[in-house]
């Protein structure tokens, strides 16, 4: 699951999230643009990240709030 619509802000996760470790399954990226803020939180489910939270922020608006969850056995 991906949130983010913007391809710049998903390459930014994206790049982030290669970089923890090994071993570990949560991550919280934030990301600052020109457009806001936006503060994710990721799981490890496998070996891919999933994006299972978001909190997004322009810097003129509304705070908005976002959580997906997907479960498959």
């Amino acid at each position: 699951l991906r949130r983010f619509s913007d391809d710049k802000v998903a390459a930014s996760v994206n790049a982030v999230l290669a970089t923890v470790p090994d071993g570990k399954s949560g991550a919280v990226v934030a990301v600052a643009n020109t457009g806001g803020a936006r503060l994710a939180v990721a799981a490890r489910l496998g070996g891919d990240w999933t994006i299972v939270g978001v909190l997004e922020k322009p810097w003129t608006g509304e705070l908005t709030a976002e959580a997906a969850v997907r479960w498959t056995f």
